[in-house]
């Protein structure tokens, strides 16, 4: 079935970046990240609304893919990039993420970043909306793998902080995260009562959130899953880059592999209803134990250098976000660092929407001394 994709990224926040994204042979794609109403403005203060771009890689022909018009400019050098290496993609680019376009494409297959409001409401599907709506909540995941037996860090979670009465009841230090955030943001360690009743402060009355034990983590991982027809597929496990609480990153193989546990919460929500891509971010201990943390009922940053390894054939990744002083793709010429396909290393531009705003997603293909030789390169290239 062909596809429609929007994988809009400014749609999560009053949710914090809700990434629509629909993505397959022959789909529409939209990879927008917006999905409520007032997270227009923050997406583009933030710059979020150009990460869609990302998708590009991972689509086919016969796709059609929304972007935003902002994309339009430095579509062909990423195309040409893409061309290079070997990369097919699709061609068939709508210069407008509005969600209700998807509408025009009835015999489409959707593929969004988040299945949230805005696209149920150009595609009506009542089971998969609910099933992300409440996976998206980190309270509502702890709750979930407690009642599945599935172990997490010692996890207190509120309603609104007018339920909290002593705080000098927990051990610390700890993190306060807010119950929906994306990438790290609305995450704040708690080093002693002080700082969190000054973060407590900052929050509005009613605002849900949790508070979670500082985990002796030796590291994180991500397990991805999807939903594929009417199956349920295992995905890869990567190993999470973190800058701080932020998602940095991630890494191809890992030789964690938790899935007799990921597998149970995965299948549950397959039957309640869950479609595309999913994945589930757990702590490793040092002690070999794994604890989950949250869910990401969606695409996730760990997906798009994933599926782009997966079309080249590539074992051996790393994906990193890196800064740059060059705001256009005129300045940048990878050379012998881009991506060759006989020697299966080297550097593929993975997202680059936010050139313009000195950013740059860039997956490094290749064993890890490569990569580290690789990044090293690019470093000088980019600055």
């Amino acid at each position: 079935m062909p596809v429609i994709t929007n994988h809009r990224t400014n749609g999560e926040i009053e949710t914090i970046f809700n990434h629509h994204v629909t993505d397959a042979v022959g789909r529409i794609i939209n990879h927008d990240l917006s999905d409520c109403s007032q997270a227009d403005e923050l997406a583009r203060i933030l710059g979020v609304f150009k990460y869609p771009g990302r998708v590009l890689g991972s689509t086919a022909e016969g796709d059609i893919v929304q972007l935003h018009p902002d994309l339009k400019k430095h579509f062909s050098y990423v195309s040409e990039h893409y061309r290079r290496i070997g990369l097919a993609h699709s061609r068939d680019i709508i210069w407008n993420d509005d969600f209700q376009i998807m509408k025009d494409f009835p015999d489409h297959q959707i593929s969004v970043f988040f299945f949230g409001e805005k696209a149920h409401r150009a595609r009506p599907d009542e089971r998969w909306y609910k099933t992300t709506k409440f996976a998206n909540s980190k309270n509502e995941f702890i709750r979930y793998c407690r009642l599945l037996g599935l172990p997490t860090p010692e996890t207190f979670c509120y309603n609104g902080k007018r339920e909290i009465a002593d705080l000098d009841e927990y051990h610390y230090p700890l993190y306060l995260k807010l119950a929906v955030s994306a990438s790290g943001q609305g995450v704040v360690k708690c080093k002693d009562s002080n700082v969190l009743a000054a973060e407590l402060f900052k929050l509005d009355e009613n605002a849900p959130f949790q508070l979670q034990a500082e985990v002796d983590a030796g590291a994180f991982i991500n397990v991805q899953y999807e939903v594929i027809g009417d199956r349920l597929r295992r995905g890869v496990i990567t190993r999470q880059i973190l800058n701080g609480n932020e998602h940095a990153g991630n890494i191809y193989p890992t030789s964690y592999d938790p899935r007799k546990f990921t597998d149970v919460i995965a299948a549950d929500m397959f039957r309640r209803g869950m479609k595309g891509v999913f994945a589930f971010d757990l702590a490793v201990t040092k002690g070999g134990e794994y604890l989950f943390i949250e869910c990401n009922p969606r695409y996730n940053g760990a997906t798009y250098p994933t599926k782009i390894a997966q079309k080249l054939g590539i074992n051996r990744w790393a994906a990193k976000n890196f800064k740059t002083g060059r705001h256009s793709f005129a300045d940048i010429d990878l050379g012998e660092v881009e991506y060759d396909r006989d020697r299966a290393s080297g550097a593929i531009v993975l997202n680059w929407g936010c050139v313009d705003d000195g950013k740059l997603g860039v997956l490094l293909a290749g064993t890890p001394e490569e990569q580290h030789l690789l990044e090293e390169r690019l470093l000088i290239i980019l600055n």
